[in-house]
């Protein structure tokens, strides 16, 4: 048996807090599902869980998941609902190593325009507003992936 004490701080202070007690031994390939967990008794959206995260949690029996790890649920919405979606990419290379991703490659789980810079962003912009990014079979697989 195992427990992870769960803590919200929002300016200094513990705002809600839950421990959460597994029936079985602490196994690192269930960690995900011991997040999932957690989060829905706290009430909370499931931060992007790193291997960096996971290896923290291993080495110093601690982990910590910083405002950036939360990914809005918009992303998740738009695919049920097909609409398009455009992901900025400026920094995907610096967040990549510097804190890694799950995935190998985190762009298959993208279904829509890479946003790079501001003639990306205008270019996206357009084909929204016309109503086809080219991107509808990606959304589709994707959200075979994500939302089943």
């Amino acid at each position: 048996m195992f427990k992870i004490w769960a803590k919200i701080y929002r300016g200094g202070k513990i705002r809600r807090q839950f421990v959460y007690e597994g029936g079985e031994k602490l196994t690192y390939s269930h960690f995900l599902n011991y997040l999932f967990d957690i989060c829905r008794e706290l009430d909370c959206p499931t931060p992007v869980l790193l291997k960096t995260h996971i290896m923290n949690f291993a080495k110093f029996n601690h982990v910590k998941f910083l405002p950036r790890d939360f990914v809005e649920g918009v992303d998740f919405d738009y695919l049920l609902l097909d609409r398009p979606i455009g992901f900025t990419c400026d920094d995907l290379d610096a967040y990549g190593g510097s804190r890694g991703f799950v995935v190998d490659d985190p762009l298959s789980l993208m279904p829509g325009m890479k946003l790079r810079n501001y003639e990306d962003f205008l270019a996206f912009a357009e084909k929204a507003a016309a109503g086809d990014d080219g991107f509808g079979e990606e959304r589709e697989r994707v959200n075979g992936l994500v939302n089943e």
